[in-house]
């Protein structure tokens, strides 16, 4: 019974994210925004998508439909979402553990420009960036600079033993860079490195500031494979 339900629970994740590729495959186009190299901010419709993975093109129109790329505007926006084009490092590993070679580093790569996705309006910005291999970066973000923090999952082979190690550096650098009281430090500590746990974050941090925060971006639909993969449901 137990198996037929982890079946039964495993088929129903696949075909309810083929019905939303599918869904999201269709033109979607909203009240929406870009803003254009010089500054400009032109208004009109823009195709959201719903993205699960942090476009490089959009498509927006006035009177007629264009396509733009990351290389053509400094942003682009509607009433849920907010994204901003700026230069980033990003960490780059492969998200299946089973797909790791044993001590295989993570790729750095620099200088990459794309649009990160704001979930945050703080002293310091939160952004989110989901790649093509659908891993999440975040980005702390001040004075137009941003900033990884830094995780990353890998499988290490060592006196014998092979074992996953995880890089949580990202507490390190969030307790540095926010300076929390101890309540909110206690929670950065134990942090997961998801959007949900990161926006609590910075949300604690904006109402022991007296910061208002306001709702920037409605939350994405998506699975983990991972999870998925290895039939870990809760009976």
């Amino acid at each position: 019974l137990l198996l037929m339900k982890r079946i039964l629970q495993f088929l129903f994740a696949i075909i309810t994210l083929f019905a939303f590729k599918q869904a999201s495959a269709q033109t979607n186009f909203v009240s929406g925004y870009i803003v254009k190299l010089n500054g400009d901010t032109v208004r009109g419709q823009l195709d959201d998508r719903n993205w699960n993975i942090n476009p490089a093109k959009i498509n927006f129109k006035t009177d007629t439909e264009q396509q733009y790329t990351v290389n053509d505007l400094l942003g682009f926006g509607s009433e849920n979402d907010t994204y901003k084009r700026f230069s980033v490092s990003m960490t780059l590993y492969k998200k299946n553990i089973a797909d790791q070679l044993p001590n295989e580093q993570p790729v750095i790569v620099n200088d990459t420009i794309v649009f990160l996705r704001l979930l945050v309006k703080s002293d310091w910005d939160l952004y989110q960036l989901t790649d093509a291999n659908d891993i999440s970066h975040f980005y702390m973000v001040q004075h137009e600079k941003a900033h990884e923090l830094i995780y990353k999952k890998q499988l290490v082979e060592r006196n014998e033993s092979t074992y996953v190690a995880e890089d949580n550096s990202f507490r390190a650098q969030l307790a540095g860079a926010l300076q929390p009281e101890k309540s909110l430090e206690n929670k950065i500590s134990s942090a997961r490195y998801t959007a949900v746990d990161m926006k609590n974050i910075f949300e604690k941090y904006n109402l022991s500031k007296g910061i208002t925060t306001k709702s920037v971006s409605k939350d994405k639909f998506s699975y983990d494979f991972d999870v998925i993969a290895g039939m870990s449901y809760a009976s």
